[in-house]
């Protein structure tokens, strides 16, 4: 996992992309030593909790769970959950195409949603779609 052990990510076709995550890469890396976060599989814990909350539930899916249509608590809490382990094993991957990934993932319109019964973001996000769209997209 090269975000770990301190090598540059390999940067094909997006090379300002790829320094923004070589950047990040490094001030997680001191921030997660000030913490005394220092076991690998600690610190790509923390990241995948990391991106759930900053990109996942601080984003307008806070505005569709809080909607009269929204998900409940623990259908928010399943999906969080489902997320976090999908962030894990794409960090776990290469660490360029993590973000990528994981965004194509959050905007799948056809993907259940866990907790749901099967509910997928056409309809979880009956509304408010557009803004969550623009919001991973832009």
């Amino acid at each position: 996992m090269s975000f770990v052990a301190g090598s540059t990510p390999s940067c094909q076709g997006a090379p300002k992309n790829c320094q923004l995550l070589v950047d990040l890469d490094e001030l997680h890396r001191q921030r997660c030593e000030e913490a005394g976060i220092v076991d690998v599989d600690a610190i790509v814990n923390a990241m995948a909790v990391g991106l759930v909350i900053e990109v996942w539930r601080n984003s307008p899916v806070e505005d569709m769970h809080a909607g009269r249509r929204g998900l409940d608590d623990a259908a928010m809490f399943a999906e969080s959950t489902a997320l976090y382990g999908r962030v894990v094993l794409a960090l776990q991957e290469d660490l360029a195409l993590a973000l990528v990934d994981f965004e194509r993932h959050l905007l799948d319109r056809k993907r259940p949603w866990a907790g749901t019964e099967c509910k997928t973001l056409r309809e979880i996000g009956y509304g408010r779609l557009g803004v969550y769209t623009q919001c991973h997209s832009a």
